[in-house]
């Protein structure tokens, strides 16, 4: 008796197969052209115009977020801040998560109104010294941190139920960075609270300065490889070697400082609870001094001018840029392109529908999942100043590389791409 084999739903005899041609591959995982993957990175840009106060000139803020991830880690939030006496500022803030979304995920909903609730607290007088207002932060992110992280120990004794226990274990469990940046219209000032590697860089243009714009770092990523950051963990951890010096991580973690990340921060008593009871992990072998992570902001802060931008943005993003400097030169294009009335979508979409019609251009040797682009080959094409970077980072003139790396689809993704949330702000 002949075996049968199903295909398609048909029985045919084992041997005599029908030929597979090759259109089938690619309808299952469709690539897109230039304008398709466009397109898709567009969908999730928006733009918004903030001021503190009637009368005041509003601020234009571009962003936009393209997930890796599924359901997506990163998170952010805009506002304006109610910080007393009648003040109103304004914020934005990126939350880059890891090990899920659900510390992310809290933080763009409270940490803003932590930090406002402490800034409540100070006079007019304390909220134009910087020295105050880096204390506040401090304050507000070390009570989030410390609150999510003891919720979850209470809930592991206390809950209703197990569903309920794990519910509140979540937001400790997963970990996020977290770069929020303060504007105080009144004083003119920035004041940037970073946890982790989000990056907040200023692009500063002197009065009368015709040459270009200065790159102000507001932020330093912190890991294994910043010098400050390894002087600090072998302080406060002596005798000990928790940072591997070749891949810059902290007992397996990318960054030295975030929310959430109880199996980096819990004592080894409730680390083993969470192990046995709640499908956590095991305590490592050399977990000996914990916390070993913080969420203790480091604050910086800087004066702005008018003509000055901001670039806030996860390390989705900067991986793939060569320097600050690379950044602010970027924006620096659209601006320029902007002025001169080159970013409507009828020129943009005439220029890349020329490009698709020639045929995308191949690198020989492929592309390293850490590329990054030299900015020789940025251009500037994208209404939102923020779909510009994103595109730029991904390739720019390279088309057929940011073509790849918008066709793949999670979870295949992650292994080319972070989730990247850019903003940036024009003051």
């Amino acid at each position: 008796m002949e075996r049968l084999k199903m295909i398609d739903g048909n029985a045919t005899t084992m041997g005599h197969e029908p030929k597979i041609t090759i259109p089938w591959k690619l309808d299952t995982y469709k690539p897109m052209t230039i304008i398709e993957a466009t397109r898709e990175l567009r969908q999730h840009e928006s733009r918004v115009f903030m001021s503190s106060s009637k009368g005041q000139t509003s601020i234009q803020t571009d962003i936009n977020r393209l997930a890796s991830s599924s359901p997506v880690e990163d998170d952010y939030a805009v506002g304006l801040l109610d910080v007393g006496d009648q003040q109103k500022w304004l914020y934005w803030g990126v939350y880059d998560g890891h090990r899920g979304w659900a510390t992310s995920k809290l933080l763009s909903t409270t940490l803003a109104s932590c930090v406002a609730s402490e800034l409540g607290h100070l006079s007019t007088k304390d909220l134009r010294d910087p020295q105050k207002v880096s204390v506040a932060c401090e304050v507000a992110f070390k009570k989030l941190d410390d609150g999510l992280l003891s919720d979850a120990m209470d809930a592991m004794d206390n809950a209703t139920s197990h569903a309920e226990a794990m519910c509140r274990i979540a937001p400790a469990n997963a970990g996020s960075c977290a770069t929020l940046v303060l504007f105080d219209p009144i004083s003119s000032s920035l004041h940037v609270a970073c946890v982790g590697d989000s990056r907040a860089v200023l692009g500063h243009k002197e009065p009368g300065d015709e040459s270009g714009y200065t790159a102000v770092a507001l932020s330093i990523d912190q890991n294994g490889y910043e010098k400050s950051e390894i002087e600090r963990i072998t302080a406060e951890h002596p005798g000990e070697q928790p940072i591997d010096e070749g891949s810059g991580r902290i007992l397996d973690c990318a960054v030295t400082r975030s929310f959430g990340d109880l199996w980096w921060k819990w004592p080894v008593d409730k680390v083993e609870k969470w192990y046995r009871e709640y499908f956590g992990n095991p305590c490592r072998s050399n977990y000996h001094t914990p916390p070993y992570l913080t969420a203790q902001p480091v604050v910086k802060s800087a004066k702005v001018s008018k003509g000055d931008f901001l670039i806030l943005a996860s390390d989705g993003f900067w991986n793939h840029i060569q320097s600050n400097d690379d950044a602010i030169h970027c924006v620096k294009l659209w601006l320029e392109a902007r002025q001169n009335g080159e970013l409507n979508d009828k020129a943009s979409f005439a220029a890349m529908s020329a490009a698709d019609g020639a045929g995308l251009w191949r690198s020989p040797g492929g592309y390293h999942w850490n590329w990054q682009v030299p900015r020789a080959n940025f251009l500037a094409e994208d209404d939102n100043a923020a779909t510009h970077l994103i595109k730029n980072a991904f390739g720019g003139i390279l088309r057929d590389l940011f073509c790849s790396a918008m066709s793949i689809k999670s979870t295949e993704s992650k292994e080319v791409r972070d989730d990247v949330t850019v903003i940036v702000v024009l003051f």
